[in-house]
């Protein structure tokens, strides 16, 4: 059992933060992990699958190994829109993936092709168009926050049905103060 995602409907649901593994947990048997548990007190974002502990699950990338072995999530975290798909097997997986007793997060890149193709993208948040935090002091400035997301890929042959390449870049810039 699993689920599998393709591009379009990876960058058309929402992410906060662009992190593609959230969308691990619109799986049935998929759970976050519970509060105090090693991921979530590192502040990641990690996935219990059918009771398996968060770091029992198995990352590949293109067919290659892509776990951290200290944090044991993945290591290369490709941009949205660089994912051709994505998918999650809960169970029922067949011996190839041997290696854990959770879940199997597999990620396959886009390629080049014949064609020239490509995206630009931005994301922006800032503190002025989001609600006043509640605990903050009454009648002080609110802390600030700027969030800027951004990034392209490009795609195509360098030799026409023989050599193909692809690339993407994503940036993140975040200014913030905190209110204490």
């Amino acid at each position: 059992i699993g689920g599998l995602l393709d591009n379009l409907q990876v960058t058309a649901l929402p992410l906060d933060g662009r992190n593609f593994y959230e969308l691990a947990l619109l799986l049935p048997g998929t759970a976050p992990p519970a509060q105090g548990s090693a991921g979530s007190v590192r502040g990641d974002f990690t996935v219990n699958v059918n009771g398996a502990r968060e770091d029992g699950n198995n990352f590949l990338l293109d067919g290659v190994y892509n776990g951290d072995p200290k944090l044991n999530n993945y290591s290369v975290n490709p941009p949205v829109d660089a994912i051709r798909e994505f998918e999650v097997l809960t169970s029922t997986y067949g011996s190839s993936f041997g290696r854990v007793a959770g879940g199997q997060v597999n990620v396959v890149l886009k390629s080049g092709s014949n064609r020239l193709h490509g995206s630009l993208y931005e994301f922006f948040r800032h503190s002025t168009l989001g609600a006043r935090n509640y605990f903050a002091p009454s009648g002080e400035p609110d802390p600030a926050y700027q969030r800027n997301q951004f990034g392209g890929t490009a795609g195509g042959p360098i030799r026409k049905d023989r050599t193909f390449f692809f690339a993407d870049y994503e940036g993140r810039r975040v200014r913030e103060g905190i209110t204490r």
